[in-house]
C-alpha cells in the first residue's frame, strides 16, 4: 500500500466516526497491524459482542459510501 492510500483509509476511517473508524480499524489489522476478531473489539470497546457486530456493520456501510463519494472506490 502506498503512502497516498494509508493517507487516504487513515481519512477515511476518521471521517466515518470516531467509534466506527476506531471499530472497523481494529477489526481489520489497520490500526494494530493484526487483525482482531469481534469478540476482541467488543472487549476493547467495552461493547456487547452484538453491539460491536452492529457497529461494524454500520461502519462497512460508511465506509463503503465514503469510498465511492470521493472516488477512492479503488483502495476497497
Amino acid at each position: 500500500m502506498s503512502r497516498w492510500q494509508e493517507g487516504a483509509l487513515w481519512r477515511a476511517l476518521k471521517a466515518i466516526g470516531p467509534l466506527h473508524g476506531l471499530a472497523l480499524g481494529l477489526q481489520t489489522g489497520v490500526i494494530t497491524g493484526e487483525h482482531m476478531t469481534i469478540k476482541e473489539v467488543a472487549q476493547l470497546l467495552d461493547l456487547t459482542h452484538e453491539g460491536c457486530e452492529k457497529v461494524i456493520k454500520e461502519a462497512r456501510k460508511r465506509m463503503l459510501f465514503y469510498m465511492n463519494t470521493h472516488g477512492l472506490s479503488d483502495l476497497l
